[in-house]
């Protein structure tokens, strides 16, 4: 079961699962809007854990993502054995910001225990 555009309406992300999104995220990589960003959002945890979910859950509610969230940096990383002139010979990766990625945990989690019937909709729906 997906998150469907008619329940995002009524979805509530928790500071709770906003604390877990933290946790996971790794405090050794940088991203490009701050080379401490990630350090700083898990050491601040417990203190932006509400305000992050009144946030996600209004970007949810709203569907609006500030253009912030939507920036990321394209990176070309060499495929292995092939002639480096060609751009053809390149994958692109793009690196997200340390808040879009607590984001995408929020719905990817959301979504994984809805998948296994953890959670029903009463549950996850405000």
């Amino acid at each position: 079961m997906l998150l469907h555009a008619e329940s995002l309406a009524g979805i509530h992300i928790s500071p709770e699962l906003v604390l877990l999104a933290l946790d996971h995220l790794s405090q050794g990589k940088k991203d490009h809007t701050s080379p401490d960003s990630s350090r700083h959002l898990c050491l601040s945890a417990p203190v932006l854990a509400e305000s992050f979910s009144g946030f996600f859950t209004a970007v949810l509610r709203h569907g609006y993502l500030p253009d912030q969230l939507k920036d990321c940096v394209l990176v070309p990383i060499p495929k292995a054995g092939k002639n480096l002139s060609s751009s053809d010979n390149y994958c692109p990766i793009a690196l997200a910001s340390s808040l879009s990625k607590v984001l995408e945990w929020c719905l990817f989690s959301l979504n994984f225990l809805l998948s296994l019937r953890v959670l029903t909709c009463n549950l996850v729906l405000k």
